[in-house]
This record gives C-alpha cells, sequence and structure tokens, in this order.
C-alpha cells in the first residue's frame, strides 16, 4: 500500500475547501472551537471541552504528522480555519471511523458534507482494506444525521444483514445512532456551492 501525502498545503482539497495536518499554530483555533458548547454539546461536553491552549499544544505535538489519528484543519480556500476533521486508523475490522466540527458560523452551508465526502473519499482511495467508515452522531444532532445519510451513510440497526459484524461498533448510549458507510454505498459527489 502506498503512503498517503503527508503535506501541510492540504491532504485533500475539495472545491471549496482544503484539508491539512494541524500545526501548533491551530492550537489557539482549537480552543475557540472546543470551548463553544454549541460544538461540544452533541459530544457530551455543553461547556466545552475545558482544555487550555497550552495543553492543546501538548496534544498536537503528540499527533504531529498523523493524517490516521491526527487534529486536520478544515480551511477555506482562503485559508480561513472554520473547522476541525478527524480521520482514525482502519481497525482490525476494516472500519474506521470520522468527526467533523464546524464553527457555527459555518453551519447549514454544506461544508460539513463536503468535508465529510472529502474525508470518505480519501481513506477509500488510500486504503484498500477499509470495508467502511462509521460515524454515530448523537440522535439530536439532525444536522449530523442528515450528512452521514447524504454520502450514503446507513443507520445501523442490532440483528441487520451487513457485509460485516457490526455488533462491536454500537455505542454504549443509546443517545447515539450508528451509521456506516460502506465502500459501495459511499455518495461522494458534490454539489455546486457558491460560497456565502
Amino acid at each position: 500500500m502506498s503512503k498517503p501525502r503527508q503535506s501541510l498545503e492540504g491532504i485533500i482539497k475539495t472545491p471549496r475547501l482544503v484539508i491539512r495536518l494541524a500545526t501548533l499554530n491551530d492550537a489557539p483555533f482549537l480552543h475557540r472551537l472546543w470551548q463553544d458548547g454549541r460544538v461540544m454539546a452533541n459530544v457530551g461536553f455543553p461547556n466545552g471541552l475545558g482544555m487550555t491552549v497550552e495543553e492543546i499544544k501538548s496534544l498536537l505535538k503528540k499527533r504531529q504528522g498523523l493524517i490516521f489519528g491526527g487534529n486536520l484543519i478544515a480551511t477555506l480556500n482562503d485559508g480561513e480555519a472554520i473547522g476541525e476533521a478527524f480521520m482514525s486508523k482502519v481497525d482490525e475490522s476494516g472500519v474506521a471511523f470520522t468527526d467533523v466540527k464546524l464553527l457555527p458560523e459555518f453551519w447549514g452551508h454544506g461544508y460539513g458534507r463536503e468535508i465529510k465526502v472529502g474525508l470518505c473519499q480519501y481513506m477509500f482511495d488510500n486504503i484498500p482494506d477499509l470495508m467502511a467508515i462509521k460515524a454515530d452522531p448523537h440522535r439530536k444532532n439532525l444536522p449530523s444525521i442528515k450528512m452521514q445519510l447524504s454520502v450514503g451513510g446507513i443507520p445501523i440497526v442490532r440483528g441487520g444483514d451487513y457485509p460485516i459484524d457490526v455488533d462491536p461498533y454500537f455505542p454504549d448510549d443509546d443517545s447515539y445512532q450508528l451509521f456506516m458507510v460502506f465502500r459501495d454505498n459511499f455518495i461522494g459527489t458534490l454539489p455546486h456551492h457558491s460560497r456565502p
């Protein structure tokens, strides 16, 4: 398997966005994002994550240079940071997960879906043994659920018939819904957007 490109100028490019590796200079941006209760409420932190800029810098140092398992920053083509993206390593069953967080002023413009498409496309293109990409949004997080469905994510139910054993992937908390994007179900087309 060829090693994915690890360029700071952008590992993933979409029509409106660049997704790049985070640097120590991104710590203040991540602090702003992670301290926003509107962003973090659906992942269990309604008052924000509670990390300092220095703690975030320490975390970034540990993950520096990692595409899978590291911190990624989503920017507009002009370089303005709008959110964070994450791609995990693939587990022994061929499953990985993604995560997308956006500053609230960028909600509702299709950026989340554009990031998700970019992440899924990158992973399916670069990881031959990847079977599925999972996500488990909070059931009240309707924009995230809509995003999962829009890229071909299937809501997974116990006892269903799937290409892999999905039982280990169910969240412990029933407040969250498991979705999986299987390689054959991935919808990677992006509509044309003009920047709001």
